[in-house]
Parts: C-alpha cells; structure tokens; sequence
C-alpha cells in the first residue's frame, strides 16, 4: 500500500512540473527589456527610453500590445501594437520602431500578431515640456491574448536648470527625528555642487547632542526648483542615528536665499530654520 501510494505521489509531482514547465513556457522564451537614456534630464528636454522584446526559442509569441505608463507629478498612458500603431494615449511620446522583429503572421480573430524567435526593439521619446520637475516611475508591460505576457519597470528625473557651482554651508537649527525633538546645539550642514553636471554634487549633515548623533551623507540626484527666492534639490545618502546601521534614504533641501535659512525634509527626520553662514554662486 505504502509503494503504490508513493508511486501516485511521484506521478503527481511529475505531472504538476510538466504542467507548471508548458504553461511557464512562453514567458521563459521571452525577454522584456527597458533601456532608459539618461536617469535624470531637464525639464523640457527630450527623454529617451529603448524597450525590447526578445523571443529567445521556438516558441511562436502572440503580441497583443505593449502598455508603457508613466507616474509621478504627472502620469501618462501609452499604448501601441507591435506595429507602432498607437491604441491608447501617447500624447507626449514619439515611437519609432528599430528592428522588426521576425514576425509569422496574423491572428484576425483575437487582433494580435505572432513572432518567432527574433529582437523587436523602439525608441520612445518623451517631450517633457508639460511635466513638472520630480521622480516617475516606469510601467511596461507586454500583453499576450489579453493577459500579462513579462512587465518590467524603471525610475527617471525630471529636473531643473541652475546651481551649478553653488557652495553652502550653515549651522544650528530644530531637529525632529522619527517624530521626537533631538535637541543638539552642535549641528553642520554643507553641500557643493559643481559646474559640470556630469560629476555628483555631494553634502553632509551633523548633529550630536552628547553621546547622542546623527550623520546624513547624500548626494545630489537633481534641483527640483530654482528662483532668485529659494531653491530645493532633491538628493540621496546614508542616514545613521547614534549605534544604529546605515538607511538608504531621500530627502529634500530647501535653500531659502534672501532668508539665508536651509530646511531639509527627510523620510526619518526633519531640520528646520538652519542659519546659513556661507553662500556663494548659487544663483
């Protein structure tokens, strides 16, 4: 009784893979690829994105549709046949088709057309005059008979022109921490961006009260706003407060100029009313 119980079980197992390897089959032989140009652009400059669809075997891929939705300060829809034919929006995207893939036929009955193996690959081009400075995120996603065939997803930014050069440096300030007061009477600030848009502005921020700290080094991932008033960048680093491992996280800079003041709005912890005590070319 025992053997041939073990023998159902075997055959199941058995059976359950095979079943779970030909419904797994036609998503395996496909590769979804999402190529973006430059992670971060200025606001009104083009974005380029590459999307690729790679039918790796022999299978034969039916492709409905490719979804590329954007979603940030402002969200768009996009979607188009494997043709370029736009389905859905797409209003501020440009679409050009860059190998064609190696294409089998037509099925006119569910509308979609069938690839052998082959590399179907555009250009998407995003005209980012009407999108306010901030991060999107990418959806894509391919569909096959009505259902998700491989998604894929991707960030980019969306910045502002000016504080090339820009040095600031300033101290004290109000500190609130993962929602509770560190009162530290020893707290720095600097920040340097430079020239050259190629190379990283950096910064750090400081505080200790006794044996009590917190250390903030971040980079410059790009100026959200910039005026004769104020400026704020958004930028990345490490947060660690007292003993505690390092966080990745965001934050904000406000650069308060005629008030001389820098504020910073982080996920953990929050800097108010800091005294600039250095500023030049941040214009």
């Amino acid at each position: 009784m025992n053997k041939i119980a073990t023998k159902l079980a075997s055959a199941f197992i058995v059976f359950l893979i095979v079943t779970l390897i030909i419904l797994a089959g036609p998503a395996n032989a496909f590769q979804l690829g999402l190529d973006i140009n430059k992670d971060v652009i200025n606001q009104g400059e083009n974005a380029k994105f590459q999307v690729s669809a790679n039918v790796e075997s022999g299978e034969i891929i039916p492709i409905d549709k490719f979804i590329f939705n954007i979603s940030g300060p402002k969200n768009s829809v996009c979607e188009f046949d494997s043709k370029t034919n736009i389905i859905v929006g797409c209003s501020d995207i440009t679409i050009r088709q860059i190998s064609v893939g190696n294409e089998t036929g037509y099925d006119y009955s569910y509308g979609y057309k069938t690839y052998n193996p082959g590399l179907l690959s555009y250009e998407l081009i995003l005209n980012t005059s009407s999108y306010d400075t901030g991060e999107y995120h990418i959806d894509l996603r391919v569909i096959s008979k009505g259902d998700i065939l491989k998604k894929t997803n991707g960030v980019f930014y969306i910045g502002a022109n000016g504080l090339n050069g820009c040095s600031v440096r300033a101290d004290d300030g109000e500190i609130i921490i993962n929602g509770e007061s560190f009162d530290s009477p020893r707290n720095k600030f600097s920040m340097k961006i430079p020239l050259s848009q190629a190379i990283d502005g950096k910064g750090y921020f400081t505080a200790q009260a006794g044996r009590n700290r917190i250390n903030y080094d971040f980079k410059r991932i790009m100026v959200l706003h910039n005026d004769e008033n104020y400026a704020s960048v958004l930028v990345t680093g490490q947060v660690r407060t007292g003993a505690k491992d390092k966080v990745s996280e965001k934050a904000v800079i406000y650069l308060y100029k005629k008030d001389k003041r820098i504020d910073i709005d982080g996920d953990s912890f929050d800097i108010q009313h800091m005294d600039i005590t250095f500023m030049r070319k941040c214009t």
